[in-house]
Formats: C-alpha cells, sequence, structure tokens
C-alpha cells in the first residue's frame, strides 16, 4: 500500500528545502506552486557569462569597473571562495567599498558588515547564501552568482534581493561548463513561475 507525504508551507525557505532533503533522501518530491509566493520579479534583466573557473575573478573586476551601477551582492557558494574573492579585490580594488560575509565569521564582524552594507558605507557585499539570509536592502541593483546555487530555490532567493518595489534589477551568472545542468532546472523553474 502506497503512503502519501504532503508538505504545505507559504514559503519554501532555503532551510525547509535542505531539512527535507536531508530526512528523505531517497524521496524526490513534485512541488506545486500557487499564486505568486515564489514568482521571480518581471524586471530582473538576468545575463549568463560563460567562464571557466579561473576567470572569475577577473570578470568580477571587470563587471565591478566597467559595469556595476550602484551596490549589489556577490554570492559565492563556499565560505573559502568568498574570503578569496574578497581578498582579491581589495588588493586588485583598494577603493571599492566591499565586505565580506560567511558562516564562519564571529556574529558581531557579520553584524557590522551587514550594517556597514546597509546604512550605504559599503558598495559590495561578497557573501555566501547561509549568511545573507535576511538582508533586506531597498536599493540593491544588481546580483552576481559567483557560482550557481545548488537549487533553483536558493536562485530565486538570491534574484529575489533585486528589483524591490517594482525597481529595475539586474542578475549575472558566472556560467562554468559544469554549470549547465542547473542552468536547465533553473530556467525550467523560471519558466514555472510565469505560467
Amino acid at each position: 500500500n502506497m503512503t502519501q507525504i504532503g508538505f504545505f508551507t507559504a514559503t519554501m525557505p532555503p532551510l525547509v528545502e535542505e531539512y527535507i532533503m536531508d530526512k528523505f533522501p531517497m524521496i524526490t518530491f513534485e512541488k506545486a506552486y500557487f499564486g505568486s509566493s515564489h514568482a521571480t520579479q518581471t524586471r530582473i534583466d538576468t545575463f549568463n557569462v560563460k567562464v571557466t573557473p579561473a576567470e572569475k575573478n577577473m570578470v568580477v573586476k571587470m563587471f565591478l569597473e566597467k559595469e556595476a551601477k550602484g551596490r549589489g551582492i556577490i554570492f559565492t557558494n563556499q565560505k573559502n571562495q568568498a574570503d578569496e574573492l574578497f581578498k582579491y579585490l581589495s588588493e586588485k580594488m583598494p577603493k571599492l567599498k566591499v565586505r565580506v560575509i560567511h558562516g564562519d565569521l564571529e556574529a558581531k564582524d557579520r553584524e557590522s558588515a551587514i550594517r556597514s552594507f546597509r546604512d550605504g558605507k559599503a558598495q559590495v557585499l561578497v557573501a555566501t547564501d547561509i549568511a545573507a539570509r535576511g538582508i533586506d536592502v531597498k536599493d540593491l541593483v544588481w546580483v552576481v552568482n559567483y557560482g550557481l546555487p545548488k537549487t533553483a530555490i536558493y536562485y530565486l532567493h538570491r534574484c529575489g534581493r533585486v528589483a524591490r518595489g517594482g525597481r529595475h534589477g539586474i542578475v549575472y551568472n558566472l556560467v562554468a561548463s559544469h554549470d549547465s545542468k542547473m542552468i536547465n532546472e533553473i530556467n525550467e523553474s523560471i519558466r514555472n513561475q510565469k505560467h
């Protein structure tokens, strides 16, 4: 006899998704969305930039020098990447006001980085997903995905930080060859949002 399992939630934060994947590793859940709870904003332009992993830092630097208007967040998937990118940008672009935030930082350092970003003292925040949860900055213009996140839901959370209140937002994805499967999943999830 068949057992059906259903989870019902108003929103699907990454923590809940991680919990479900952890507790039910053998089950692939079908996801049903109702209404616009996770709708991506329509005023977001997305650019997929094909890179090799070794080119990522240089491409981020070029973006910040030539393209970036206003303030934004660069999302990395790992703490060590966040630290390396922060160090690279601090050395190569000493005038840039950049802060870093990830789970290994002391709480007071995380709070200080968030505060200076929120107050407009920092232009760029390099962050991991866990550390960036709950950061709501009104005038965020762009997001760079240094690495594509593990799930489409994380992607939607990251991108949902720009284009708040009907503003225009830009998302840049640095896409290495191993990311092609994730890009397809993300595109699929965005297509599903629009129906």
